[in-house]
């Protein structure tokens, strides 16, 4: 048997290719597993993030809705409120030209005699019958446009009941 030099460096090189390829192979295995587990760590913690994102949207359309309830809540009280006021304005308004008709009420505008504006009786002295007669005058002319605003008042209330009376019945 004859060993040689040449023999044995190959021997030895094999060896050593050998096992630097099972190193490199075990080195490329370990690199490929890391780069996997933080493959899949990426893929759980973008997972979760997604989670959260579906979470705080659903909460937010939560959140919309509820405030929405409640606006539309808001609005249909106001609505019925509204709704009553009208029906009770309008009974009113019912009632009362029912009770013009029979009868049971009277528009009137009570009228007061101002007082102060008409001239005090004063004594019969010669020398006053011109301011007298100016006074009369002024009476008179005031009791004449009292006169005339009263049946302006007079007029405008039996138009008001003509227009009523013209009306059909509900």
């Amino acid at each position: 048997m004859s060993f040689s030099i040449s023999s044995f460096i190959g021997s030895i090189s094999s060896t050593v290719i050998i096992r630097v390829l099972v190193g490199g192979f075990a080195v490329v295995l370990i690199f490929a597993g890391l780069q996997s587990y933080r493959l899949a760590k990426a893929q759980k913690s973008l997972a979760e993030l997604k989670a959260q994102v579906v979470s705080a949207e659903l909460d937010a359309t939560i959140e919309k809705l509820r405030i929405e309830s409640m606006a539309r809540t808001q609005i249909e009280k106001t609505r019925i409120t509204l709704t009553k006021e009208l029906s009770n304005a309008l009974e009113s308004k019912d009632r009362l030209i029912a009770d013009l008709r029979s009868g049971n009420r009277r528009l009137r505008k009570e009228f007061e005699c101002p007082a102060r504006d008409l001239p005090l009786p004063s004594s019969n002295s010669p020398g006053d019958s011109e301011s007298t007669n100016i006074r009369i005058q002024d009476a008179a002319a005031m009791a004449i446009q009292l006169a005339d605003e009263c049946d302006a008042a007079i007029r405008a209330t039996q138009a008001i009941i003509a227009s009523d009376r013209d009306l059909p019945n509900e």
